[in-house]
């Protein structure tokens, strides 16, 4: 069942869970504090108090998870995962895709009327779909990544734990459009400096099938309707552990 004790601060805005995660732990926590009595602890607040919680995973916003971090482990310099280098490979994007320095001219680029561009360094960055003549909106100095626009029937959310898919949940677009989990088992396996906890959200289209959209580490991310409570709390503990050691 769990692995061993747990402190948890969970975010609330006007005293209110507002987050599916903050929720989905909630449940998860006394679950497990049904199953095995006392096992963890928690505590519901709107903002990070500045002392007497340095042993405890914040589950919230990013902005909740980073002020926590802040205080108390002095990071703050938190990077998104993106698309990692080791599934950046066509078998596993089925589209062109570029990872590129900060200034780069982005006009050689443009295949088609539109472009997709992500900042890399940094979270909640300029993300979008854009045409030429928005050039100008794109950070110029931040590494980009950048990809050619693909329609996207349906979109799936992967849950990974310790190298073993254990949720699968559609968040966008067709529910009967169903993603290949083999296809998805292969991106598990082939990433190999992974989180512990971490999501892999797939697209699928109908001529190129299921392919990578983004990595997530297991914090602040939608869950969708997964609930696993046997694991939830394991996988945000697991995945702050790692947030504290590497900043993403």
């Amino acid at each position: 069942m769990g692995d061993g004790m747990g402190k948890f601060l969970i975010q609330t805005v006007n005293g209110q869970i507002r987050h599916d995660f903050c929720f989905g732990a909630l449940e998860a926590l006394e679950y497990q504090n049904w199953y095995r009595p006392n096992s963890h602890e928690y505590a519901l607040q709107d903002t990070i108090p500045k002392e007497g919680y340095g042993d405890y995973i914040p589950i919230g916003s990013i902005q909740f998870v980073q002020e926590f971090l802040s205080v108390y482990h002095g990071r703050s310099d938190l990077r998104p995962i993106g698309i990692p280098p080791m599934l950046q490979d066509n078998r596993f994007v089925k589209r062109e895709l570029h990872v590129l320095p900060s200034g780069t001219d982005l006009r050689p680029y443009f295949r088609g009327t539109s472009l997709f561009v992500k900042t890399l360094s940094r979270l909640k960055g300029f993300t979008g779909v854009i045409t030429e003549n928005e050039l100008p909106s794109v950070p110029q100095d931040e590494d980009l990544l950048v990809s050619e626009c693909v329609d996207i029937d349906s979109e799936w959310r992967a849950f990974v734990f310790r190298g073993t898919l254990v949720g699968l949940r559609n968040y966008l677009g067709d529910f009967t459009f169903f993603p290949d989990v083999p296809f998805i088992r292969s991106c598990i396996g082939a990433y190999k400096d992974a989180p512990p906890a971490y999501t892999l959200d797939v697209g699928i289209n109908a001529d190129r099938g299921t392919f990578v959209i983004e990595v997530h580490n297991f914090y602040s991310c939608g869950l969708y309707g997964f609930s696993d409570y046997r694991i939830l709390p394991q996988m945000f503990a697991a995945s702050f552990k790692h947030l504290v050691q590497h900043g993403y």
